[in-house]
């Protein structure tokens, strides 16, 4: 899957992005069932400060329109080019990082 997003952020003039994988027991992003049945996935997950902030106009003027044009052309590529590949090209999901906070909600 990062062969596939880093493939779909080609040419991009505005990438502000990581990709990681789950840490013990904690997927963030919509893609959390898929990935606990070890189907390989990838989320966005947007999460900018502001967006947790009250404001007047709930400050819509920090939005950046070319970044968020340019994150739907990559997921459109990206659903794409996972649409197209064949079952055995996308693997199975890797299996998280150790952390000792998903040990604890584990064993918990």
């Amino acid at each position: 899957m990062d062969r596939i997003y880093l493939n779909a952020i080609q040419g991009r003039t505005k990438v502000r992005t990581i990709t990681s994988k789950p840490k013990g027991k904690f997927y963030f992003g919509e893609g959390q069932p898929l990935y606990e049945a070890n189907i390989p996935t990838i989320s966005l997950v947007p999460g900018p400060d502001y967006l947790c902030v009250v404001g007047g106009n709930g400050y819509i003027e920090k939005i950046d329109l070319d970044l968020m044009y340019e994150q739907i052309e990559t997921f459109t590529k990206v659903v794409s080019a996972i649409d197209h590949a064949k079952t055995e090209e996308l693997g199975t999901a890797e299996p998280a990082s150790f952390s000792l906070l998903g040990l604890l909600v584990k064993e918990g």
